[in-house]
């Protein structure tokens, strides 16, 4: 064991690489909570029909089958690959025509009230739908008229400061195009050139856009300029929403804040051709079979979203005719593990062939007519044939000449007899070893404990980069005059205490789930000390860079020297708290091999209360 962490330390880069890869591997084999693989049902659209998963989804559930969240999914695809394009009807279409319109009235007549009424109905609209809105150059300058009909609302009730921010605004939703002149006043069109001066006079933020293949059209809030490869330098600082289209098909909707410094995307055109949001889908050609390119896209949404597994369900027929194809897409691979067929009343007995590895046809293999079949009364109902339970339908695989068959159970070994010889050669006792004690609990909560650690410091890091990139850039970019200067102000700071707050609690679980996780049956681990010493490393990081954080030389306007000050205090303390529970590794171990079983940790659960218990002697 030493000589292993002595050899781990003398090579820095080697002891850091060695650390990560042990505590994978060691909460991946060692730790007793054997997690299940988690399954994310997907459904396949073709030609506009999306297979119905709610029969798979059930019977999956029922047969303890893990599936994803379709939510959190649909999430983390839209961060990394975009929205569907909106889409806007007629009827929605003649909706915001109409508030628009009612607006204009309102303020002829100064009733204000009713007049940012019809304007906050059409701006839901605008903001679902911009995208498409600025398609056309007629709409895009309703668009902006629309927008200036607020300016003019806030303009002549006196509030000239909002009128103007407004402004600013509606320049962002169309930054390109000019509004119908002989729909405002002069107060109104004098604010929006001064928008158009002070932004022309503003240093501009870089956006670079990419595409493979290159020369596809791009789109900013539906406007068009230009095509891929593209770069632009005149973008004002901002959430810009982006298109890249390579066809006739919309491109999906990428939501960019563009600051400062500027924004690069980078778009594959064939992947944003198989995926869908609403609802979280894969497109498939009409035509088209599910081939080795397209389990490689199915693989990369099972990425995004965070499962080991992919099960693809594509559909054909309707009614009797319908026919489920199940695919089994191993994620870390790029595979395809196996594909069955199925129809209504076999789906159980088919997921239980997919989680075998199995391909099969369980349309063309019922087991047997039921009787309304055997007597040609057509399709039988629910009463007529029921669908096998779990049990029934692994039963039923497992009958089926489908490949290797699973081994019987190995009969579980007796206790071993311990033969104990004293002095006296006449009493030869004999006793049956105890077995050794039960840790699933404490295992248990242990595992839960690291769990909960993941998620805090999953939770921190998140903190930390939306307090500086969000919260900051709003207080970068303020001034100690505007309205609202002290409550920006007040959201980066408090930013501080959730992110310390959390990367704290992280700490804390990760450090009490070592001693429940690792219970003292298992035996001192080499890894333990390679562990430490990543953990003496990542500590000696944090406090170095927490000891040479930058103090802000002023309390009242916070520019963007005091924001990189508070990062890098929040980085240091987010590397020192996840770097601190390294050391229970080595810790616990010392302790346990020191004193012996004395050292204990356990835990129980009953209806009326939850323990955790840490004992022992030093």
């Amino acid at each position: 064991m030493n000589a292993g962490g002595m050899s781990s330390r003398r090579d820095g880069s080697r002891a850091l690489l060695g650390g990560a890869l042990a505590l994978v591997c060691a909460l991946a084999a060692l730790s007793p909570m054997r997690a299940s693989a988690q399954v994310l049902l997907v459904p396949a659209e073709r030609d506009g029909h999306l297979a119905d998963l709610s029969s798979v989804a059930d019977t999956a559930a029922t047969t303890g089958t893990s599936l994803r969240s379709h939510d959190a999914a649909r999430d983390a695809l839209i961060a990394t690959h975009g929205e569907d394009p909106p889409e806007m009807s007629e009827s929605d279409l003649a909706r915001w025509v109409a508030s628009s319109r009612q607006a204009v009235r309102s303020l002829a007549r100064a009733d204000y009230d009713s007049a940012r009424s019809a304007l906050a109905q059409a701006e839901a609209m605008t903001d679902r739908a911009l995208a498409e809105l600025n398609r056309e150059a007629t709409r895009s300058r309703q668009v902006l008229d629309t927008c200036l009909y607020l300016v003019r609302s806030l303009e002549e009730t006196g509030q000239h400061s909002r009128a103007v921010e407004q402004g600013y605004a509606c320049r962002r939703l169309v930054p390109r195009g000019e509004p119908t002149l002989t729909q405002h006043p002069p107060e109104v069109r004098a604010i929006l050139e001064e928008v158009d001066r002070a932004l022309a006079q503003m240093p501009g933020a870089r956006l670079r856009v990419l595409s493979e293949p290159s020369g596809c059209a791009v789109r900013l809030n539906g406007l068009d300029f230009g095509v891929t490869p593209l770069l632009t330098e005149d973008l004002r600082p901002g959430e810009y929403r982006v298109q890249i289209e390579c066809g006739e098909r919309r491109g999906r909707v990428h939501r960019v804040d563009l600051t400062r410094t500027g924004a690069e995307l980078r778009v594959d055109a064939a992947t944003e051709a198989v995926l869908g949001t609403a609802p979280l889908r894969i497109v498939v050609p009409a035509s088209g079979e599910i081939d080795a390119a397209l389990v490689a896209q199915v693989s990369r949404l099972g990425r995004i979203a965070g499962a080991t597994e992919v099960w693809l369900v594509d559909e054909t027929g309707t009614g009797r005719r319908r026919v489920l194809s199940l695919h089994r897409i191993d994620v870390t691979r790029d595979r395809e593990i196996a594909v069955v067929r199925t129809g209504e009343r076999s789906i159980a007995l088919a997921l239980a062939s997919l989680r075998q590895g199995r391909s099969h046809d369980w349309t063309t293999d019922r087991h047997g007519p039921s009787e309304g079949e055997a007597e040609g009364e057509g399709e039988t109902t629910p009463t007529q044939a029921e669908e096998p339970t779990a049990a029934q339908a692994q039963a039923r695989v497992e009958e089926q000449q489908l490949g290797v068959r699973a081994l019987p159970p190995e009969p579980e070994p007796t206790p071993e007899r311990v033969v104990v010889v004293t002095e006296d050669p006449e009493r030869v006792p004999v006793s049956e070893q105890p077995p050794s004690a039960d840790h699933t609990a404490e295992n248990w909560v242990g595992g839960i404990l690291i769990g909960l650690g993941v998620g805090a410091y999953a939770g921190a890091w998140g903190s930390w980069d939306y307090r500086t990139n969000y919260w900051g850039h709003r207080l970068a970019v303020a001034e100690v005059t505007d309205v609202d200067y002290l409550t920006r102000q007040s959201q980066w700071r408090d930013g501080q205490v959730l992110v310390w707050g959390l990367a704290s609690g992280g700490a804390f679980t990760w450090a009490l789930s070592v001693p429940l996780a690792f219970g003292p049956d298992h035996d001192v681990p080499w890894w333990s000390w390679v562990l430490g010493g990543v953990g003496l490393v990542g500590s000696g990081v944090g406090v170095a860079v927490l000891a040479t954080t930058q103090t802000c030389s002023s309390t009242v306007r916070l520019g963007q020297p005091c924001i990189d000050a508070g990062a890098q205090q929040d980085l240091g303390f987010l590397v020192l708290a996840q770097s601190l529970p390294f050391l229970s590794f080595p810790i616990t171990h010392l302790v346990r091999s020191v004193s012996g079983s004395d050292v204990r940790a356990s835990a129980s659960v009953s209806q009326d209360r939850f323990l955790i218990e840490l004992g022992g002697t030093w």
